[in-house]
């Protein structure tokens, strides 16, 4: 087991296990449910034993009772989420009813009643200013409410999304999307917390685990805001429950039924032709507005099947974009793609000159100009005939920019959730949801299917198609009033992937333009037109490295947990496991074969390549590379798993003052593929290998599982670890709270990079000896791709290779966070909340390049060539190695009020510096990559944010049921609405 708790640590944390393990134990937040606490006590400060209390959830007529125990306190530790009344009652005492207290997942809210003698009943009101206070936990957290969700402006690339809320969140960066929309569909926004990498960000719904395995700072699916009925953000100090998170741990509730029927219909439309123009779009300018046209409507409904027993929610979402886009491409002239290229100058106005690469020798020296700078029509390649042909002719003047073109994307996506909620028994509450999104997504080539070409807007060429689903499922079981269990169950499936349309074709590369092994011998993902990339014109082909690409990725998750109450103290113990299993096809290079033509072939050594020879070497079919990729097998695959087991207590060691703390064991075990282990690349294993460097030795590939090798291929991973949580809640009134807490979580990266170790890709890029010589041609076509056999202990990897390694001695990181928090209830109900929020990453994993060289070594200076002989490898190696970290510093302030009569608003200030070595984990690398520049790197982060001010606010009409104006005989089926609409805003700087 890896040691990660030195001198004070490894103290605290025998501390805590002693007292875990001695105390007796009252207090419990669990994630998926709220918790209801409080003392009672008569008038005098006595505490009052074994008092009635009740809570009913006002909407669902669920109810749970208990006693106070002989320290006068009480605890529900599972209440579903929702409006409470709350009853204490007493022998010789009067009645306590405190009404409207609101419960929310994952969080305490503390009821202390003073018990008056006699039989009255005292009604309290529930203050909005008290119900922000967090009086017993120490983390540092945000909850997105109801109102938020409902009332302010969100706002994505295809319509609402909660996400951008985040921005509200204390420590966060603004959300920002990621990667194209077909892979990324759901338009999934990422952010930093507190200045750890997003990759550490964990999103689960209704308890099941929604990450996006491949792409981690993306989550898989995102509900629509109908659906969602609270949204809680823990960004530090995680208590030892919480785990598989390192930046954010979030956790969206989705919506319930109720005893009463409610629901929504509603409708988004933005179409630009009604828009009022930009400051800058005159009609002299821009004729008329591009097309825009964005729908997005659906509804929800909710109710009783039996009434305090069974619900149900149901929701559906739909958005259709249709969008014109349109570019300036750069295509030859009719005269050009005649071989023709007389008259022509470059960019300084000289002449161009076009060579004969059939002439000169094999370095490109002494090469003859062909007469009148003409190709010879016989030399044109059928390749070139072809393509040229289909492209359209330029429509503008000029070489570059010479063609406007136009096309019209479309994007449509469905988002379904159900939610059953069943309470057989005041002691069993079950509740199960299932959500699907599919979607379909066209963005055309530039140039139709022949000759193909990239997309006007960037994205993924020819039709996109997904479906995500989602699946939570939750039972609680109360045996006694001290004993509790609860049990979730997830899974989540993401299919995604895209095709361009050339993939009809067929193997149009090898059969119709003659080049050799470009296809794949009838497989249908390798099929089409191969990648043209001309120097200085728009590419032909499919001109995407990414296309076509097929995702199947599932995710599974299971816990379960026991709590018991005794005393002062409540004790929480649990176990999760989290696995993942990825399944894609998406060759790395191009599929179909890719040919590079930069001018060098037709311009005499020594001389500067122009457009007029980058097409004339097309024209030829002689190209400076020539390059293409395969899977080994289809899909490839990778599974990885997480195990967790965690004990806590809470003990409540005065009226005044709550302590929490616990231990947390996660392991990480090394990720391997269906049905046989992992490739990794040892480059102290020497190879002999006869080459075209000669023979030499090379590094070498171990195959996991087999000749004797583990599945692991000999890595050595440790048996996971151990963390401490601990937590510190002080309440000096009934107004103030103080709070502090510290915490480690486990470095939770999944090492999803080692899907594609050699050789489970395999590519090719051949270049000539040097600019002016040829890499290949359209006769020869690519060569064949060595596959090697993979049935044997280990294979060398080609010095001409590259691939991305694990360390033999893996040691995962942890991130460190702590807090210390001063919040106060104000007049007017406004709440004020300042904190110190820090974080330090220790060996957080990065892209490290274990192959760099020194500035101006050459590929002589490379590391392994220095280390162990000339041709290792001459390429970039990439590790994913635990490596640095990152410190973050931030000063959180908060000033808030919700659900006043005047409106809701809050104030956000977070005063901060966040640096690291590698900004996001291995979603990049360091910048300098050789050992003696290292420190260059550390640095402030990409995403640090000095400042950054948020303000919301929501502000209610004065008209209707709550309004000052037309509340009696005048509230008519118009007023209504009226006066329940809120006009809202949110403001952001920088």
């Amino acid at each position: 087991m890896q040691q990660l708790i030195p001198g004070k640590l490894r103290l605290l944390l025998t501390l805590a296990c002693l007292i875990l393990l001695s105390s007796g134990a009252l207090l419990l937040a669990q994630v998926l449910q709220g918790t209801l606490t409080g003392n009672v006590t008569d008038a005098s400060g006595a505490v009052i034993p074994q008092a009635d209390v009740k809570a009913v959830n006002t909407a669902t007529g669920f109810s749970r009772e208990t006693a106070t125990n002989a320290e006068g306190l009480f605890a529900f530790s599972d209440l579903q989420p929702g409006t409470y009344t709350v009853t204490i009652a007493a022998p010789s005492f009067g009645t306590f009813e405190q009404k409207g207290t609101p419960v929310a997942a994952n969080t305490v809210v503390r009821v202390n009643a003073v018990l008056a003698v006699g039989t009255a009943t005292q009604e309290v009101s529930v203050s909005a200013a008290a119900a922000l206070l967090q009086t017993d936990k120490a983390d540092t957290n945000y909850n997105i409410s109801q109102e938020q969700l409902t009332e302010l402006p969100t706002t994505s690339t295809t319509g609402r999304n909660f996400q951008s809320l985040y921005k509200l969140v204390p420590g966060s960066t603004p959300p920002s999307e990621q990667n194209s929309q077909a892979g990324n569909p759901q338009r999934a926004q990422a952010v930093n917390v507190n200045g750890v990498s997003g990759t550490a960000n964990a999103t689960r719904i209704d308890g099941a685990v929604d990450q996006y395995p491949y792409l981690p700072v993306n989550v898989a699916y995102v509900p629509p805001q109908e659906a969602i009925e609270n949204v809680n953000v823990v960004t530090g100090s995680f208590n030892a429950e919480q785990g598989s998170a390192g930046g954010a741990a979030i956790n969206v509730t989705l919506k319930s039924g109720t005893n009463r029927f409610h629901g929504s219909v509603f409708e988004y439309n933005t179409i630009t032709q009604y828009n009022a123009r930009g400051y800058f779009q005159t009609p002299a300018v821009l004729a008329r507005l591009p097309k825009y046209i964005f729908n997005q409507y659906g509804g929800s409904v909710g109710g009783p099947i039996i009434k305090d027993k069974l619900f149900f929610f149901a929701d559906w979402e739909s958005t259709h974009i249709s969008n014109a886009i349109s570019g300036f491409a750069s295509v030859p002239t009719a005269a050009m793609r005649a071989g023709n290229f007389q008259g022509l100058v470059d960019g300084k106005g000289n002449q161009v000159a076009i060579y004969d690469p059939a002439t000169g020798n094999a370095t490109g020296v002494g090469k003859t100009q062909f007469l009148n700078n003409q190709v010879p029509g016989s030399r044109i390649s059928l390749p070139a005939q072809i393509l040229l042909a289909a492209e359209p002719l330029p429509n503008l003047g000029g070489v570059a920019n010479n063609y406007f073109g136009s096309t019209s994307s479309t994007f449509k996506r469905d988002d379904v959730d159900a939610k059953i909620n069943y309470n057989p028994t005041q002691a069993t509450s079950l509740f199960g949801h299932y959500s699907a999104s599919p979607d379909t997504i066209n963005d055309p080539q530039q140039f139709g299917t022949i000759p193909g070409g990239g997309t006007w807007d960037g994205g993924q060429p020819g039709a996109a198609t997904g479906l995500l689903q989602n699946v939570g499922l939750n039972g609680t079981h109360l045996f006694t009033p001290h004993l509790l269990i609860d049990a979730n169950a997830g899974y989540t499936r993401q299919r995604i992937g895209a095709q361009s349309p050339d993939l009809a074709l067929g193997d149009y590369g090898t059969q119709v333009l003659k080049i050799p092994n470009t296809n794949n011998n009838g497989q249908f993902l390798y099929g089409g037109i191969p990648y043209m990339n001309i120097a200085n014109f728009n590419g032909l082909g499919n001109t995407s490295s990414g296309s076509p690409f097929l995702f199947r990725d599932n995710q599974y998750t299971g816990n379960a947990n026991l709590s018991y109450t005794r005393g002062t103290h409540a004790y929480r113990f649990g176990g999760e496991y989290v696995h993942a299993s990825i399944n894609h096809f998406q060759p790395a290079g191009l599929a179909r074969g890719q040919f590079t033509f930069n001018g060098g072939l037709t311009t005499v050594s020594g001389g500067t390549a122009n457009y007029a020879n980058s097409l004339a070497d097309f024209l030829l079919g002689t190209a400076t590379t020539v390059a293409k990729g395969v899977q080994l097998t289809n899909p490839l695959t990778l599974r990885y798993s997480q195990f967790a087991f965690y004990a806590q207590d809470t003990w409540q060691a005065s009226k005044n003052l709550t302590l929490s703390y616990g231990v947390r064991y996660e392991y990480y075990p090394l990720p391997v593929t269906d049905h046989r282990g992992i490739f990794n690349y040892n480059p102290a294993v020497r190879t002999t290998v006869t080459d075209a460097t000669g023979t030499h030795t090379v590094g070498t590939v171990i195959i996991g599982g087999n000749g004797g090798n583990n599945n692991q291929a000999g890595i050595t991973n440790g048996w996971g670890m151990i963390v401490p949580r601990f937590g510190i809640a002080y309440r000096v009134n009934d107004k103030t709270v103080v709070r502090s807490g510290f915490g480690i979580t486990v470095d939770p990266d999944n090492l999803r990079n080692a899907l594609n170790a050699y050789p489970a890709n395999v590519s090719l890029s051949n270049s000539g000896a040097n600019s002016y010589v040829e890499g290949g041609d359209f006769i020869t076509g690519i060569p064949t791709l060595p596959v090697p056999d993979i049935t044997q202990a280990s294979i060398p990897l080609p010095y001409n290779v590259s691939t991305q390694a694990i360390p033999q001695n893996f040691r995962r990181g942890y991130i460190e966070s702590y807090n210390l928090s001063f919040q106060r209830q104000l007049p007017a109900s406004f709440v004020a909340n300042i904190a110190y929020v820090g974080t330090h990453a220790i060996r957080q994993q990065s892209n490290v390049n274990i192959n760099a060289a020194p500035i101006g070594g050459g590929t002589a200076g490379r590391l392994l060539n220095a280390t162990y002989g000339a041709n290792t490898n001459n390429t970039d190696i990439n590790a994913m190695q635990p490596f640095r970290g990152s410190v973050y510093n931030g000063l959180q302030s908060q000033l808030s009020r919700v659900g006043a009569r005047y409106g809701s608003t809050g104030v956000i200030y977070t005063y901060s510096k966040a640096m690291d070595i590698s900004d996001n984990s291995t979603n990049s690398g360091l910048t300098f990559a050789y050992p003696t520049y290292w420190d260059r790197n550390w640095a402030l982060a990409g995403y640090d944010r000095k400042h950054n001010f948020q303000w919301w606010t929501v502000v209610p009409l004065p008209f209707g049921k709550q309004g000052a104006f037309l509340k009696r005989n005048h509230r008519t089926a118009l007023i209504r609405p009226i006066g329940s609409a809120t006009p809202s805003a949110a403001v952001a700087w920088p």
